[in-house]
């Protein structure tokens, strides 16, 4: 198996994995631990990145091009004529 992260429940000894995972019983496996973060180190995560696309995108070309997706994929194709 590659190397992938996911997450656990820590019950009586014993750690759940919260997805099935394609390991054969009775594999060794590597843990690390590690606390999830609380509420407020990810509001001071998401404060720290607030801004870091500023250059990058044109947010007013983003959302026109966004409403002119959602615009042409509402559109159904017409029936077809049958004669």
């Amino acid at each position: 198996m590659a190397e992938s992260r996911f997450t656990a429940t820590y019950s009586n000894g014993v750690f759940k994995p919260t997805i099935p995972l394609d390991i054969e019983d009775g594999s060794t496996v590597v843990l690390s631990v590690a606390d999830p973060p609380t509420s407020d180190q990810n509001a001071d995560l998401f404060k720290a990145s607030a801004g870091s696309w500023a250059d990058l995108v044109d947010g007013e070309k983003l959302i026109d091009e966004i409403r002119e997706l959602r615009i042409a994929n509402s559109r159904h194709e017409p029936f077809a004529e049958v004669s």
